[in-house]
């Protein structure tokens, strides 16, 4: 593969206001049915932006599928495209998806990363440093652990990271990676990630409390 980053143009939804907040989830084996239960939890004007990664082949009818659970419009990310609150963008199969200063989508066909294309630790380490304490990160079911430098990053940052209870995984890897890491603020149930989200969403300040350092839950 060539590795070329593609940046396209932004998105003309001129009535859609740009997000201030982001929430990325990642997910693998098993974690289609949490996912669901995950958006079929939220709102349709929820104050964020959702970027999906999945680990899946070359094709991906996942936005079909998901659209289905969610009052929130899903679609596939597009190079340059940009975050909108009550958007759920899925990255496409076969591209690395990363989060731009600008909170526009950018991808790139550059090698695996841990035998993975798209890349967890890519999409988390770009949505920290382009959206700091405003950054969430969720961990669904899922073999591999390309998740665990991410969600160092976005505790770094200060941003909030979730993951799903091991014991209610299919496949705990990519959670109990996460969790390996000291860094994981919330570990629930697929039913509280909904709730929990909406919450951290009301608060004035997502992120570190002004007492925590990162790195402090070892």
């Amino acid at each position: 593969m060539s590795g070329v980053e593609h940046d396209g143009q932004p998105n003309d939804s001129a009535t859609l206001q740009t997000s201030c907040h982001l929430i990325a989830i990642a997910l693998s084996a098993a974690g289609l049915e949490p996912l669901r239960e995950v958006l079929n939890g939220l709102p349709a004007d929820l104050p964020a932006a959702l970027v999906v990664l999945q680990h899946i082949g070359d094709y991906s009818c996942l936005p079909a599928l998901l659209q289905r659970s969610s009052t929130m419009r899903v679609k596939f990310a597009a190079a340059g495209e940009r975050l909108c609150s009550g958007m759920v963008y899925v990255c496409p199969p076969g591209f690395h998806a990363m989060i731009r200063p600008t909170r526009t989508i950018a991808l790139s066909d550059a090698p695996a990363i841990r035998y993975s294309r798209p890349c967890a630790d890519r999409l988390l380490e770009s949505a920290a440093a382009s959206y700091r304490e405003c950054a969430l990160a969720v961990i669904l079911s899922g073999r591999l652990s390309d998740d665990a430098r991410g969600v160092v990053e976005i505790r770094r940052a200060g941003g909030h990271t979730i993951v799903q209870m091991p014991s209610s995984c299919g496949f705990p890897g990519m959670p109990l990676a996460a969790i390996r890491t000291g860094c994981v603020d919330d570990v629930l149930t697929p039913d509280q990630i909904a709730p929990a989200l909406r919450v951290l969403l009301r608060r004035p300040f997502v992120g570190l409390r002004a007492w925590e350092e990162p790195f402090g839950r070892n």
